[in-house]
């Protein structure tokens, strides 16, 4: 025994594994020598289970610990307590310490708490003056304990154990040393914590007075040098005292020393002398220090396999995370002072200094954490340009490419999760594949690249919903993990971003295993990051949301109780100017509310409603974030029938333009409102105050929250005339930032063309502009401030009222649908009644969705029932049964296309139709009154206007009733303009732009077929309009060109379309009408549309003039599946850019058709009277006004014609006045 006791000392003083292994063998043969009967057995058990439990320290071996474990429970049994076994609390305490060593290497907190009992039992058993190793055990173990949870007097206890274990230990005491690290180590802790530099110089002096009494080869003094060195080192980063540095790096460099090959704490220290080589640098700029501590690191790194304890810090550390300092503290005084060194280090690193790229990463790291901690969205933008301009130093072939393409995709999707811009996460997505392809098997940091580009693919999944995403995202997460076991320093953050694969699964999925997998891995993350990291309270975020998952699925009160607990102490770790704290107020508020609904406490409820609350408006927060607690929070109150529902719906109006704000390009506004979600929020917006009976309340919100896109648009039409006259100098204001929006909104700031190192400045010049117009976005917002500042102008560019929205129905009632969940409602308004509210049949979204999907089936020329439904599986086990065969028939028997048609028009009747007809008072008549519909979400994409029975014997329709009209919005409809005052015999241009031949295929590889009767088309309006009016393009030999086309909308009242039209799902602003060089897209429609203003003799205060588009082409009114209530087709973009009255298709019309419907509509439009001459309207001009009755009329006449489908007729719809 003396003699393995013996060997097992030298291992401890020189490290040699070989001696531990000797020992080890020694202690086995004398356990064999000394049966369970001796006495001295338990002493034997113990001895061989320390000696395992060091080797299980040096190599991580989980058999290990469980083998030490196993022998000391073992001596223990053997230790009675009554009479007190002499062993029994060497037992304990040995017991207890392995637990405690098992529990940091796996974070099952059972061994950490039977650890804490086992030393608080050997306490109780020593006499007072026996205690020390206990107490210090005891100590280590509260420490520890309090680093996980960050909670309680845990900190202060150790503090206390210790210094009662020093005050046993006398100085002649073998084990002073220990007991003065681990006290220092404590201190050291509360520093890191508190911030008092007191506690910092107490580590120091206690490390000090342990060094003293390690003189000369002792096998403690390198252990002490290097604890030393360190908190000399965080002196540094507290006082910025460059001086002590030096100190620092003579203790790391003896200590070296005293710990050559293959002394266990020679990784370490290698590691310890690196980081104050790079700290050095940091403020010197001496290139050798730097290279120096990467030298340093690599050694380390050499010295500590997967298993190692000390492997986490090497791979951190040799990943060159220059932000050591405030990665290990988070405190943002570090952070501040980190600023202030890269920006150093960048100054002394000009244009052409090869390392220029290290600096610019180094800088733009730090001012985004400096984001990531105080949310100012400048400093954002500034990581952005540093990290492009680090790109743009490092091509392909540099040795920091790949440094650069994964620090610049990091700072993007910070970006992206702010603005929802999808441009910039797949710009992240490309970024990090092109990393991870310069990291192969075995890069050390293919890990990190593998993780980041997961995380990526996860943000997409959660934006777009597309499965493949979440897929890889799953599979690259766990490769990831597979190169990093415990305790790899990337194993959190990959835990992290696999648990969010996990719980995304199985919120789409609902496979509760994918949940409990997701917890467990937020659990195991947590446990590795310490108490000081500055995402620890993203990670509780993280957990708290996958527990309130799980509760939401089980009920399980116990996870009721651990969200909230989670979510306080993520809280309590945020200061109040975190971005982060509004998720965390977000996730408590909740938690208290599923509280509320457990056990009706209003304390719970308010308590819950004022966390969603001040998380809506925190004021660090995105707008986009802001608008997501803003929804959660009127969700929550209308649930829990809380007064703020309505409210809260409220406060998410002004969000919405904020989000999509003017000195955004239009691509970009569309690309991030369709990314929102808006239709469900104007939805639940509206039902909340239908539910409230506020109708006219639900009207203003259905309005201020849909097509956002155009009302943001509009908003730089708003007339000045007004404020011209009371405040001249802000109109004149308001009118330099138009003109400045007016450019920013069409300009191409789109550069996924660009994406590569190579094109960096040209996107930095893309950004930069970008930055300017989101300055003067700024003095748009107080420009508007102060207007509003004058009574007068007190409602000044706010949404409108109910009271002025009636006016948009002084022509006839507009009939607003919505629907939420299975109630659906429509909204009738009047010129000046008070809102109606007539409740429809029950329709959920899936029957909605169902029906919408039929009616775009029904729309192709080869629609059949039984593949329509095989097709639309996924959503039809959510429709009533009976509906389905209604529409389509029973499976032996399905209805043909056209009576499928029949069927969804009659259901539309009797659902929608008629409720709304009945509820006016309506009855049949030869001369119909007006009716506009203005349906929301999947509503839009319903024929409406169609609605009716069909029968053998007879029909009953809307057209029986009234003339239908669609309009996008109420506000659409707003200050229609005057007729035109222009004299008999002043030329009304009609022109009508006609591409009969097949145009060429689009280099999206689109193929368009020829249109022959566009030419018979051309002749019929021909024969219908003066000739004087009439312009033709296209008619002729040349081709119809886009330029041309746009061209004559400047003075035309009437534009007349007749070629294909596309509805691009996924960039709708690229819809458009197909011309034999192009389309004529939506976008540059709008940008025509000051054109159109001066079409219209719009100038100065005077209405515009009417004006009619015709659009004789397929899929005009076809809306964007996505986001329907945006309304972004070439139907609603006319209206909103001038036209006041457009006549569009919802999908394919036939070509045989087109001349039809332009025959009749002409000539009821421009019908002679009995003189002969043409309509007496605005001074003998057609009266455009009667557009809707002219289709209407068409519209009947070719639906009477014998043998005509649905199809045929039904598509042409009406927009406008």
């Amino acid at each position: 025994m003396k003699l393995a006791n013996a060997v097992q000392s030298r291992f401890c003083a020189q490290g040699n594994a070989v001696d531990l292994e000797e020992a080890i063998t020694l202690h086995r043969e004398v356990l064999e020598l000394c049966p369970s009967p001796l006495s001295i057995h338990p002493t034997c058990l113990n001895n061989l289970g320390l000696a395992i439990r060091i080797r299980a320290e040096q190599t991580g071996s989980i058999d290990d610990f469980q083998e030490a474990i196993n022998l000391h429970r073992e001596a223990l049994s053997l230790c009675p307590d009554s009479p007190l076994h002499p062993e029994r609390t060497t037992a304990l305490y040995y017991l207890g310490c392995a637990l405690r060593l098992r529990f940091e290497q796996q974070g099952d907190f059972e061994y950490l708490e039977e650890a804490i009992g086992l030393h608080r039992e050997a306490i109780s058993l020593l006499s007072t003056g026996s205690r020390m190793s206990s107490l210090d055990g005891l100590g280590r173990a509260f420490r520890l304990r309090f680093q996980v949870q960050g909670t309680g007097n845990d900190l202060n206890d150790a503090i206390a154990l210790h210094r009662q274990a020093l005050a046993l230990c006398p100085s002649s005491h073998p084990e002073r040393d220990v007991v003065l690290i681990n006290l220092a180590n404590a201190i050291r802790v509360q520093f890191l914590v508190e911030g008092d530099p007191h506690d910092l110089n107490d580590a120091i002096e206690l490390y000090r007075a342990a060094l003293a009494l390690c003189p000369g080869t002792h096998p403690h003094r390198a252990a002490v040098m290097n604890n030393l060195a360190g908190s000399i080192q965080t002196r540094y980063l507290k006082d910025g005292d460059c001086g002590v540095l030096d100190e620092a790096l003579e203790l790391y460099r003896e200590a070296l020393v005293l710990v050559p090959p293959p002394h266990p704490l020679r990784s370490t220290v290698l590691d310890n002398l690196a980081n104050v080589l790079r700290t050095r640098f940091e403020v010197q700029g001496h290139f050798e220090d730097l290279e120096e501590a990467i030298k340093l690191h690599r050694a380390s790194f050499a010295l500590c396999p997967p298993s190692h304890p000390a492997y986490s810090a090497a791979l951190t550390n040799l990943g060159g995370a220059v932000q050591a300092r405030f990665q290990q503290k988070g405190d943002l005084n570090d952070l501040d002072e980190a600023i202030k060194l890269h920006t150093a280090a960048l100054l002394l690193r000009p244009v052409g200094n090869f390392e220029r790229s290290t600096s610019l990463n180094n800088l733009a790291g730090a001012i985004q954490s400096r984001f990531e901690q105080k949310g100012d969205i400048e400093d954002l933008d500034k990581a952005v340009e540093l990290q492009r301009e680090a790109l743009a130093l490092c091509p392909p072939l540099h040795p920091h490419h790949g440094i650069a393409l994964n620090n610049l995709a990091r700072a993007v999707q910070t970006r992206f999760e702010q603005i929802g811009d999808s441009q910039d996460i797949n710009e992240v997505i490309k970024l990090h594949r092109a990393a991870l392809e310069l990291r192969p098997v075995p890069h050390p940091h293919r890990s990190v690249s593998l993780n980041n580009l997961a995380r990526a693919f996860e943000t997409r999944f959660e934006q777009q919903g597309d499965p493949t995403d979440l897929e890889e995202a799953t599979k690259l997460t766990r490769e990831a993990l597979a190169l990093c076991p415990p305790p790899h320093a990337d194993r959190t953050s990959i835990l992290n971003t696999l648990a969010g694969a996990l719980q995304l699964r199985f919120e789409q999925q609902g496979r509760l295993e994918d949940l409990e997998e997701a917890i467990s891995l937020f659990r195991e993350a947590l446990q590795l990051a310490s108490p000081a990291h500055p995402d620890r309270s993203a990670y509780l975020n993280n957990l708290t949301a996958a527990v309130q998952s799980r509760f939401q699925k089980t009920k399980n009160p116990k996870d009721l109780e651990d969200m909230i607990e989670l979510a306080k102490i993520a809280l309590a770790l945020v200061s109040d100017s975190h971005p982060n704290r509004s998720i965390s107020l977000g996730l408590l508020g909740q938690s208290l509310a599923g509280k509320y609904e457990q056990g009706h406490s209003e304390d719970d409820l308010n308590a819950a409603i004022s966390a969603l609350q001040e998380a809506s408006t925190y004021l660090y927060a995105s707008p986009l974030r802001r608008l997501q607690h803003t929804q959660s929070w009127g969700s929550v109150a209308a649930r829990l029938k809380h007064a703020s529902a309505l409210p809260a719906y409220k406060a998410a109006v002004p969000l919405l333009s904020q989000i999509a704000a003017l000195h955004l390009d239009v691509v970009s506004r569309q690309r991030i409102l369709s990314t929102l979600k808006a239709s469900q929020l104007a939805s639940d917006a509206a039902a909340c105050a239908i539910n409230h009976t506020d109708y006219a309340g639900a009207v203003e919100l259905l309005e201020s929250t849909r097509s956002v896109f155009w009302s943001q648009a509009i908003k730089l039409r708003t007339p000045l005339h007004s404020l011209e006259d009371a405040q001249p100098a802000l109109a004149s204001k308001l009118k330099e930032l138009v003109a400045e929006f007016e450019v920013a909104s069409f300009r191409d700031a789109n550069y996924t063309a660009l994406l590569g190192s190579e094109n960096q400045k040209k996107i930095l010049s893309l950004e930069a502009q970008g930055l300017r117009y989101k300055r003067l976005n700024d003095e748009w917002e107080q420009t508007i401030e102060a207007i509003r500042a004058f009574p007068e102008f007190a409602e000044f560019m706010k949404p409108k009222s109910i009271a002025s929205l009636q006016q948009a129905a002084v022509a006839g009632p507009i009939v607003v649908l919505t629907t939420k969940d299975a109630a659906s409602y429509a909204l009738i308004v009047t010129a000046s009644k008070p809102v109606q509210c007539v409740k429809l049949a029950v329709m959920n979204s899936s029957t909605l969705e169902f029906q919408a999907s039929l009616a775009r089936g029904l729309s192709r020329g080869d629609f059949d029932a039984g593949e329509f439904l095989r097709g639309s599986s996924t959503t039809r086990g959510e429709v009533d049964a009976q509906l389905q065969v209604r529409l389509l028939g029973r499976p032996e028997g399905q209805k043909s296309a056209e009576e499928v048609f029949r069927a969804l028009l009659t259901e539309l009747w009797r659902t929608i139709a008629k409720p709304v007809l009945n509820a006016l008072g309506l009855k049949k008549t030869r001369k119909p009154r007006r009716l506009w519909w203005c349906p929301t979400g999947a509503l839009t994409f319903l024929p409406l206007h169609a609605a009716g029975i069909y029968g053998k014997e007879g029909t009953e329709c809307v057209s029986d009733y009234v003339v239908s009209s669609y309009t996008p919005t109420l506000s659409a409809l707003l200050n229609p303009p005057r007729p035109t005052a222009l004299s008999k015999g002043t030329p009304f241009k009609v022109t009508v732009v006609v591409q009969s031949n097949a145009p060429k295929a689009s280099s999206e590889g689109e193929e368009f077929k020829a249109l022959p009767k566009a030419r018979e088309e051309y002749n019929m309006i021909k024969n219908r309009v003066p000739g004087r009016w009439l312009t033709g393009v296209g008619v002729g030999t040349a081709e119809a060109e886009v330029g041309e086309a746009l061209g004559q909308l400047g003075d035309s009242r009437v534009v007349h379309f007749a070629c294909h039209g596309v509805q691009d799902g996924v960039h709708p602003l690229e819809s458009g009408l197909v011309l034999s060089d192009g389309r004529v897209r939506v976008v540059e429609l709008m940008r025509r549309r000051e054109e159109v203003q001066q079409m219209s003799g719009s100038g100065g205060r005077e209405a515009a003039p009417l004006s009619l588009a015709f659009l004789s082409a397929c899929e005009t009114a076809k809306g964007d599946r996505r986001n329907p209530d945006e309304a972004i087709h070439l139907a609603a973009t006319l209206v909103f850019a001038g036209f006041r009255t457009v006549v569009a298709t919802m999908w394919t019309i036939q070509d045989e058709d087109g001349p039809k419907i332009a025959n009749r509509f002409y000539e009821k439009l421009f019908k002679r009277d009995s003189t002969g001459e043409e309509p007496q309207a605005g001074g003998g001009y057609p009266d455009l006004t009667k557009s809707a009755e002219a289709l209407h009329y068409a519209v009947r006449k070719l639906r009477e014609e014998p043998g005509v489908s649905f199809r045929r007729w039904v598509p042409f719809v009406h927009y406008g006045l």
